[in-house]
């Protein structure tokens, strides 16, 4: 299950790299692309996106008891920064010792008054059901240092030639990001139990497609991988294509999920 949230973490991580695109004059090179990130990362209130994600894993010799495992999610998800509120819907496929299921994805988190984050998930054979945790794994914001995003320019690059998506010319903006700069990137993993060992049997090529116009992220290609010396060998490929910013006003959790059964204590 940790490796599960790891992976939705990075790729938090990397949708967090690409929202915070955006600026009112020309970029010259990733440098001031990544320096601009810095400075207008709280800018945006809300946004709305299309996802697209596979996950699956392989056990490797020493992965004793390890079993094979896919998933792949096809969703759409809306995101407000303050209050931190997320809605997430689509379908999930899972493939896990030659059986396959298909349920319907509908989830909820949000920032409780006390500082705790409640996720409200429903299935559907049992309905919905909650779980509240005062983690830091769902707080987006903390997971990135972006004083260290200055740092990065090295590990970026813009192409020459602009890209189109949807009739508009874009940068195209690449990087591959491995353990010692996945590192620099957290503040609070531990809270996940994520070691620093973990941390090093990752790698993440990004390509991020950024209007020049306006210098918002049109969409993010993620790329997840483990190393050779990882044990078990995990993958993760996600599309993300940003429809709107700032257009989200409110997320209202239903009351059937809020009346559901809490089931926080599965997770202590």
């Amino acid at each position: 299950m940790k490796k599960l949230k790891l992976l939705l973490l990075l790729t938090a991580m990397g949708a967090a790299l690409a929202s915070g695109c955006s600026a009112k004059k020309s970029v010259k090179n990733s440098e001031e692309l990544l320096t601009k990130m810095q400075e207008t990362s709280k800018n945006y209130k809300s946004a709305e996106m299309d996802i697209k994600m596979s996950i699956s894993s392989e056990g490797g010799e020493k992965a004793a008891g390890a079993t094979e495992f896919s998933i792949d999610i096809d969703g759409t998800s809306s995101v407000i920064l303050k209050p931190q509120t997320v809605k997430m819907e689509g379908t999930m496929k899972m493939k896990a010792a030659g059986q396959e299921h298909e349920t319907p994805l509908k989830v909820y988190t949000e920032k409780e008054d006390n500082g705790k984050y409640t996720t409200y998930t429903y299935d559907k054979n049992a309905g919905w059901y909650k779980m509240t945790t005062d983690m830091a794994e769902y707080d987006y914001s903390s997971m990135i240092d972006y004083k260290a995003l200055k740092d990065l320019s090295s590990d970026f690059k813009i192409s020459k030639d602009s890209v189109k998506k949807d009739n508009t010319e874009c940068y195209e903006l690449t990087g591959k990001l491995t353990g010692d700069t996945l590192k620099s990137l957290y503040s609070n993993y531990k809270s996940l139990g994520i070691t620093d060992n973990n941390l090093e049997d990752y790698s993440i090529d990004l390509t991020i497609l950024i209007d020049k116009d306006n210098f918002k992220t049109k969409s993010m290609n993620l790329k997840l991988g483990t190393t050779e010396k990882s044990e078990i060998k995990l993958s993760c490929n996600v599309d993300i294509n940003f429809k709107s910013y700032d257009s989200v006003k409110s997320i209202e959790v239903p009351e059937e999920a809020k009346k559901a059964q809490d089931m926080s204590s599965l997770i202590k």
